[in-house]
This record gives C-alpha cells, sequence and structure tokens, in this order.
C-alpha cells in the first residue's frame, strides 16, 4: 500500500470520529479517540481471556485395547476348565486336566461378562466419531490403528465366540478308542464290567480325556464315559489289569471315583 492511500485511510477513519491527529513539527501523530478506548479494552479483555481456555480435543478413536483384551480373557477363562483336558492329552499331563475346574460354577457371568463387555467394545467402535479440527477449524480425518479398527475387533469377537462354544464341539477333537482285539487263547478269558461314578467332570472333554487314558491299560477291553451321568462303564479282565489299577487311572486323570471298590 503506498503513502496515499495510507493518507486516504487515516482521513476517512479522523473523518468518522475513530482517530485523532496531533502534529509535531513534520511528523503527524495518530491516536484512538478516548471515546474509541472502551471498546478497544473490552476486545483486548476477550481475546486474554480465550487464551486461558484450553482447546478441546473431541474424541476420535477410542482406545480399543483395554476392552477386548478383557472380553478375549474372561471368554478364555469360560472354557479354560474344559480346554485344560485337551492340553492335558497332547503333553501327557493327565493331572493338569481339573486345575482350573473351579472356574465352571463361574461360567454364566464369565460368558455374559465377555458380552457385555465386547457388545461396549462395539458400541464405541459403530457410535458417530467428532473429527478433529486444526488450526484454522477444518476437520482433520483421523486414521485409526490396527487395534483400533473394526477388522480387528471383528477378529477378538470371532476368536470369543470359538472360546465361549469350546464345550460343545471339544469332543471332536478326541479319537474314537475302538474296543482292543481278543486274541484267541486257549484259556477262558473272563472279562468283569464295573461301573464307577466320576466326580469333578464338566463337560464332555473330560468324559473323552477318562476314556483316552483308561483304554491304555492293557487288560481294558472298552470304556464308555458319560459326561451326563458322571458314570465311567468298564469292561476289563481282572487278572491283566485288577479293579484297583483302572480306579487309579481314572484318579490319575484328574479327576475321582466316587464309588472305590472295597480293599480286601
Amino acid at each position: 500500500m503506498n503513502v496515499s492511500a495510507i493518507s486516504q485511510h487515516l482521513r476517512k477513519l479522523k473523518d468518522g470520529g475513530v482517530i485523532q491527529a496531533r502534529k509535531v513539527g513534520q511528523t503527524v501523530f495518530y491516536s484512538l479517540t478516548p471515546a474509541q478506548l472502551p471498546l478497544v479494552q473490552s476486545l483486548l479483555a476477550a481475546s486474554s481471556l480465550a487464551e486461558t481456555i484450553p482447546p478441546h480435543e473431541p474424541h476420535t478413536f477410542l482406545p480399543a485395547k483395554p476392552l477386548v483384551g478383557a472380553g478375549l480373557l474372561a471368554a478364555l477363562a469360560a472354557s479354560l476348565c474344559c480346554i485344560t483336558p485337551l492340553l492335558a492329552i497332547v503333553g501327557g499331563l493327565s493331572g493338569v486336566a481339573t486345575t482350573f475346574s473351579w472356574l465352571e460354577p463361574l461360567r454364566p457371568f464369565l460368558v455374559a461378562l465377555t458380552v457385555g463387555v465386547l457388545g461396549f467394545a462395539w458400541y464405541q467402535q459403530l457410535r458417530p466419531l467428532v473429527a478433529k479440527a486444526d488450526d484454522c477449524g477444518c476437520p482433520v480425518p483421523g486414521k485409526p490403528s490396527l487395534m483400533q479398527s473394526r477388522g480387528f475387533l471383528a477378529s477378538v469377537t470371532m476368536l470369543a465366540g470359538l472360546l465361549l462354544t469350546f464345550p460343545y464341539y471339544s469332543a471332536r477333537f478326541y479319537r474314537s478308542e475302538a474296543p482292543k482285539p481278543v486274541a484267541a487263547t486257549s484259556s477262558t478269558l473272563v472279562w468283569q464290567t464295573s461301573s464307577y461314578r466320576i466326580g469333578g467332570m464338566t463337560c464332555e472333554a473330560c468324559a473323552r480325556h477318562v476314556e483316552h487314558d483308561v483304554q491304555q491299560l492293557p487288560g481294558v477291553l472298552s470304556v464308555q464315559v458319560s459326561y451326563d451321568q458322571g458314570t465311567a462303564q468298564v469292561r476289563f479282565n481282572p487278572k491283566v489289569t485288577p479293579a484297583a489299577q483302572v480306579e487309579k487311572a481314572i484318579n490319575g486323570t484328574g479327576y475321582s471315583v466316587l464309588n472305590p471298590t472295597p480293599s480286601r
């Protein structure tokens, strides 16, 4: 802007009573008129107050890690009592099968906790989000991380569903134990069938675990374990494997025989 344009603007402000002029020698000093001072003071006070208020940070993406982790942990705990028998067979550690059986009474609460936590995580994920604004007030689209994405939450939800329903399909992971073939001998074999009541079983996986371990005994012909009834039918040769050894094998899985054979 040239000098003549500035002079023209100053003359208009002076004619409007906004500024006043005072000439000292060849220099002209301009200042606000007393009538304009209250307006300027109020503007400066408002500007100072705005600087003291912290800017509002709108919510963009929910840190979903705690919710997702809690939901997955609750789902795992709800089915851990049925997962350990399978791990016990794979790892050859039968005694650890009942380590988490105390969680079975808590299963309904753990299922409800899993559904509630993951449901809240989905609510936070699907609700409308406020875009964060830059210095000029323009919305800046945010980009979620992998663990905050809907795809990751969907994967965790599917995994939690598989864990929660594991007791209903866990028996499929156990091989069906076919009866052992009986070799023809000159002497007549005497088979004994004993019925045992078993305590501590919490799902079909527990029943398959007992069947697997008892079937490994040399004198056992067949084993049928019912989780619903809490019983086991064992057909065995007492001359090869005494009843006490059968009961020991059942107790060795971590479950207990409730009607042991009286010792002689």
